[in-house]
């Protein structure tokens, strides 16, 4: 009964029912029979012991023409990640931008296959054009560098001093102030001692306020520095003005032009030392048209008549 025999890795049939004598490969049993081998049936027989290798699989593409081609898939496996790179918008909302991205040369370049949107960084972002609404304030000033300073509206309708004078603020540098809309009176001394280094002085109150406290505006020892403009604007809603309203120490005398326009048509009551007279010889007080005549016959204003004039149209 045939069988076969193996020589290295060949696979030949074997006749003859004698045990196999090892031989050298190539070389053959002399006797005809048993292990001589009669036919090849393979070559590279696994049966033999052959393990055929691993092949590798190669892919060459055209990354430039200018440049030699380089492959792809080679031995060297490919490498694949995934990274935030950038920022994609999802409406107003910021992203991550994730890209999927993979490098033939163990990791020195990367090339993006995909991108998607990924994790969520900030929701109404201005990155993703978004507007914050106005909100509304209840107080605001600029102090010397352009640094700001705000007081939002609350539950209260009267400014305070606690909320014109914040902690960390040289207050004496102050150069504009705006009162906001949700005010409707102001507390004593809530201006007072303001800006002794500026070259003018802007300060806007709106029609909201009804009553102005005592000392509002008031420069107390410090005094205005010499040449110094100074501008009040006062809206129509006040009524009542409390005691050294504007005044300055040691002498207002000494600043620049002083312009107080109140756009009330009644003339609002003045509380003592309002004004003083002998230190407000630079003021100029504007107000409306038809109540030109009303202010400067007014108790407190009527010091000033020869300074009283109608707002410029």
């Amino acid at each position: 009964m045939a069988n076969t025999s193996y020589y290295l890795y060949q696979k030949y049939e074997q006749r003859g029912g004698q045990a196999p004598i090892p031989v050298y490969p190539n070389v053959y049993s002399i006797d005809g029979e048993g292990t001589m081998p009669r036919v090849k049936k393979m070559d590279n027989d696994p049966s033999c012991g052959y393990v055929p290798p691993v092949t590798a699989i190669y892919r060459w593409v055209n990354i430039d023409i200018t440049k030699d081609y380089v492959c792809d898939e080679c031995p060297i496996a490919p490498q694949y990640r995934t990274i935030s790179t950038a920022y994609t918008c999802v409406g107003y909302d910021k992203h991550y931008l994730d890209e999927y991205q993979v490098s033939y040369d163990s990791g020195v370049t990367w090339t993006t296959l995909s991108s998607s949107t990924g994790s969520l960084i900030e929701t109404d972002s201005e990155f993703c054009g978004y507007v914050p609404p106005v909100i509304a304030q209840k107080f605001r000033a600029t102090y010397s560098g352009g640094k700001t300073y705000s007081a939002a509206c609350d539950s209260s309708t009267e400014l305070t001093s606690g909320e014109t004078k914040p902690v960390g603020y040289e207050y004496s540098a102050m150069a504009s102030a705006v009162i906001g809309d949700c005010v409707t009176s102001i507390g004593n001394y809530v201006l007072s001692n303001f800006s002794d280094s500026f070259s003018s002085i802007i300060i806007t109150v709106p029609d909201s306020v009804t009553t102005i406290g005592n000392g509002v505006f008031c420069s107390g020892q410090k005094g205005i520095e010499r040449g110094t403009d100074i501008e009040v604007y006062i809206g129509s809603g006040v009524t009542s003005i409390g005691t050294h309203f504007l005044q300055n120490h040691p002498g207002w005398d000494e600043a620049g032009s002083t312009k107080l326009t109140i756009t009330a048509t009644t003339p609002p009551t003045l509380g003592q030392y309002a004004m003083y007279p002998n230190k407000m010889s630079t003021i100029d007080i504007f107000v409306p048209a038809n109540s030109v005549s009303a202010y400067k016959s007014a108790s407190g204003w009527s010091e000033f008549a020869d300074r009283i004039q109608a707002i410029p149209t």
